[in-house]
């Protein structure tokens, strides 16, 4: 929170040179970056199919791969 604080991103107050954040500040933060439901978006989840992957291979260890 403080880096968005020192990016202006979000409101705070600068008091003995630390950020600090009041319950207003608290509140306006979570109204800025509330994410709501879009409302076209249908009640049941549509099934994703699972990415085709090949057999799978294991590789050596970092530790062995530096002594060979």
């Amino acid at each position: 929170m403080k880096e968005q604080a020192r990016k202006r991103r979000i409101p705070f107050a600068w008091i003995g040179g630390s950020y600090r954040f009041t319950d207003e500040h608290l509140a306006e933060i979570i109204r800025l970056f509330e994410v709501r439901p879009e409302a076209e978006r249908s009640a049941t989840p549509r099934a994703v199919p699972a990415p085709a992957i090949g057999p799978l291979k294991a590789r050596r260890p970092r530790r062995t791969q530096r002594a060979a």
